[in-house]
């Protein structure tokens, strides 16, 4: 993977690793740091299934934030939740799988 990262860098491209994390909190963690396949290491966006909780937003922002890594959300009933969430943490939806007009999301509370 560290061929494709440079050459991501050197072409500027970004690296989407469809993974769709759905575990909870701990577990996705270390499957995005540590994992067989170390994805915070390469991928600049990975996805996730908001199933688990709004509790997965956060594990992945306490890894990826620093690295500039994003989320794309699979679109689900929750997104506009997930929407919440992410503007309390000041976090930034990349978007989602589904298409809508972000207008219609309410603002943080």
């Amino acid at each position: 993977m560290a061929d494709l990262r440079l050459l991501a860098e050197k072409h500027r491209f970004l690296i989407f690793e469809d993974r769709k994390f759905a575990d909870e909190f701990a577990v996705v963690q270390k499957q995005y740091r540590d994992g067989l396949y170390r994805i915070l290491d390469w991928a600049d966006i990975t996805s996730a299934y908001l199933t688990p909780g709004p509790d997965i937003i956060i594990a992945l922002a306490e890894l990826g934030v620093a690295r500039q890594r994003g989320l794309l959300l699979a679109w689900q009933p929750l997104v506009i939740f997930a929407h919440r969430i992410m503007c309390r943490h000041a976090l930034s939806l990349l978007n989602c799988v589904k298409t809508f007009s972000w207008g219609l999301l309410p603002s943080a509370v």
